[in-house]
């Protein structure tokens, strides 16, 4: 009866195979770097994110890169949300419109630059931005204008 043992190293796999009474038998093949792998499929290259909208009922799940940023992100749930008609609707579709949060209970937004790869999570809460008075960008007055 054999047995074997598979070890996933970040370098290499090592395959062990013990045979009975005998000693175990090491088997060693290099792999590439998982960095250098790219898309051939042999490194894990997405991530699944639960993004809640401020007043939905449901999360969204969003499969993205995770060299993607936080723009990228908001985005992509803002066209998922708007795909499936999901509710409530959106009075702006515009990402720079809205902040990604960690919780609802989070006052600090994320920024639009940082990778998704160093955020720690994969839950988030997006919601609209306040209305600026200054230049009033996400303001219902201006996108009547844009529309216009």
């Amino acid at each position: 009866m054999l047995h074997v043992l598979y070890f996933h190293f970040k370098y290499e796999n090592h395959c062990t195979i013990w045979g009975g009474s005998q000693d175990p038998i090491n088997i060693s093949s290099e792999m590439e770097d998982v960095r250098e792998a790219g898309d051939n499929g042999k490194a894990l290259t997405k991530f699944l994110m639960n993004v809640m909208i401020q007043g939905s009922l449901g999360v969204i799940q969003v499969i993205v890169s995770p060299k993607n940023t936080v723009r990228d992100l908001i985005k992509k749930v803002l066209e998922v949300h708007i795909r499936e008609k999901r509710r409530p609707l959106l009075s702006v579709s515009d990402p720079s419109c809205f902040e990604l949060h960690y919780s609802q209970f989070s006052l600090d937004c994320l920024g639009s630059e940082e990778k998704l790869m160093n955020l720690g999570s994969r839950n988030f809460f997006l919601c609209q931005k306040p209305n600026r008075s200054n230049d009033g960008h996400c303001s219902k007055d201006t996108i009547k204008q844009r529309k216009q």
